[in-house]
């Protein structure tokens, strides 16, 4: 059995945006990449949405933070 819950806390709204968007970048092939990845280490398609969105808020953050513009070209080591 696993336990699985929501996070009750956070702007309802803001994180449906994020789902949102998530969802819809699956037609980019990075995200599809890290979408598939997430499936076959065994999460469902709802986990793994709601990691992609994740991952993208901790894109936006690092951007904000370090006030760089986005490079869609960088690529993180391995």
């Amino acid at each position: 059995t696993s336990f699985l819950r929501r996070a009750a806390g956070g702007d309802k709204a803001l994180k449906r945006v994020f789902y949102q968007a998530a969802f819809t970048s699956l037609g980019r092939p990075d995200s599809r990449a890290f979408y598939d990845r997430k499936r076959a280490e065994g999460k469902r398609h709802h986990q793994a949405v709601i990691a992609l969105a994740r991952r993208r808020v901790n894109v936006l953050w690092a951007i904000l933070h370090k006030r760089q513009p986005f490079r869609e070209n960088f690529k993180m080591a391995a």
